[in-house]
């Protein structure tokens, strides 16, 4: 007999339905700090048993197939075991449909919950990175929400600094002529349509758009030093493209303290305190997809922002000015996109850190006159993030220092007589003009 409606197993794609009274999940439960999984089954499983929605694709028909192994095959009778009893068969078809239909879970691959638990329960290798969730769909989206990083909504209050980013990315830059800027929309139009994927875009588009920067910028690599944003279970932040400061330039008690919220990598040079995010995709790629790794890179720079402001301050609480000193630019199929990161303070004291993403502008490169306009605003974005990085890498230099200088032993007040060599504060930049490619 097929099971009452409240025990069918839920259908994909479908909201999940609040419950009560509901006993104690047989799942690992998530932890929020330090590694939190030891085996790969219980990153993967928590993942998905903690998306408030769940988007049909490609990602969750896989993990389906993970936690319902087909059953081998069932025999069926031939048509010489059924003469004879059509009108039994067919009083029981009549009564199964009126019950909800026939149970059909040995056709579809079903597993009973036994099932699924004795699956979890078999010995796993070690935990590596392979188990993390990729970045390309929705259910990415979903997971970032829930993990309080969100994208632009009509009910959600813009940055203070909104009109102020607008403004900024809208002021012409001084050139002699428009030559430059007509022969690089020529060469930007013929790479639109040669460009084949991402690396092409990277490789042709890219260059056209940024120019030449004084900036210490990379690329292309995950951020494998970086405190995990969410849960702990997706792959770490990798940015097309990403401007920071040199190692050199913050003090190196600001290091002791911050470095898994800073440095993108552990062993190996990069910049630091990354905050100008660069997604660009090519003509195969995905909708959505350049958005959600630019909500995700950009919240993990405004944390690194955060970070700074708030080092060694009196009162943290007033680095929250919902202010964005994060940006990001998202390039897909013609259309340049800038947006602007911020920290939201927590609803109660202690709570986690919400990070909400904004529109600054949006830009249809193939018109001419919108791809100067885009090039100058990515441009004039990048400059002023660079002068916010700086400017605030200077401020915690200095109260890095004030702190070393002064110490308190047995409450006599003593100075130091020595400095730490490492500190440098970088100059503040100012606009000098358009730098044309």
């Amino acid at each position: 007999m097929p099971d009452p409606p409240s025990q069918r197993p839920p259908l994909a794609g479908a909201k999940r339905q609040r419950q009560t009274n509901r006993a104690p999940s047989p799942l690992p439960t998530l932890k929020k700090t330090g590694r939190p999984f030891n085996l790969a089954t219980e990153a993967i499983t928590a993942y998905w048993d903690n998306l408030s929605q769940v988007h049909l694709s490609q990602s969750a028909l896989n993990e389906l197939d993970r936690r319902a192994p087909r059953p081998g095959r069932v025999a069926i009778g031939g048509p010489s075991r059924l003469r004879g009893k059509t009108t039994e068969l067919s009083a029981q078809l009549e009564r199964a449909c009126r019950q909800g239909g026939l149970d059909l879970r040995h056709l579809r691959g079903y597993s009973s919950l036994k099932a699924v638990n004795s699956a979890l329960s078999e010995p796993d290798t070690e935990m590596d990175d392979d188990y993390r969730r990729p970045t390309t769909d929705a259910n990415f989206g979903v997971h970032l929400d829930d993990g309080g990083v969100h994208s632009e909504d009509a009910d959600i209050t813009r940055p203070q600094n909104l009109g102020e980013l607008r403004g900024m990315v809208a002021q012409p830059r001084p050139v002699i002529s428009l030559e430059p800027y007509e022969a690089q929309h020529r060469a930007f139009y013929q790479a639109l349509r040669e460009c084949k994927d991402n690396d092409d875009v990277m490789k042709r588009i890219f260059p056209l758009v940024a120019g030449r920067s004084r900036f210490y910028s990379a690329g292309g690599h995950s951020f494998q030093n970086m405190n995990d944003l969410t849960q702990g279970n997706i792959v770490k932040v990798q940015p097309d493209f990403y401007d920071g400061l040199l190692s050199n330039t913050l003090d190196r008690e600001i290091f002791t303290e911050l470095r898994s919220f800073l440095k993108p990598l552990a062993a190996k040079a990069c910049p630091v305190v990354p905050n100008f995010f660069c997604v660009f995709r090519g003509p195969n790629s995905k909708s959505g997809v350049a958005e959600r790794v630019a909500r995700y890179s950009g919240a993990v720079g405004a944390r690194a922002i955060h970070k700074l402001r708030s080092f060694r301050m009196e009162d943290p609480e007033t680095v929250y000015d919902n202010n964005a000193y994060t940006i990001s630019a998202t390039y897909s199929e013609g259309v340049l996109s800038l947006y602007a990161h911020r920290p939201i303070a927590p609803a109660v004291p202690g709570g986690s850190v919400d990070y909400r993403m904004s529109l600054i502008c949006s830009f249809n490169l193939r018109s001419s006159d919108m791809f100067q306009q885009g090039v100058e605003a990515f441009r004039n974005a990048r400059e002023w993030a660079g002068e916010k990085r700086e400017e605030f890498a200077a401020a915690a230099n200095a109260r890095a220092q004030n702190t070393a200088g002064t110490q308190t032993t047995g409450g006599t007040q003593t100075t130091g007589s020595t400095q730490n060599t490492s500190t440098t504060s970088a100059p503040t930049s100012s606009h000098s003009g358009c730098i044309v490619c």
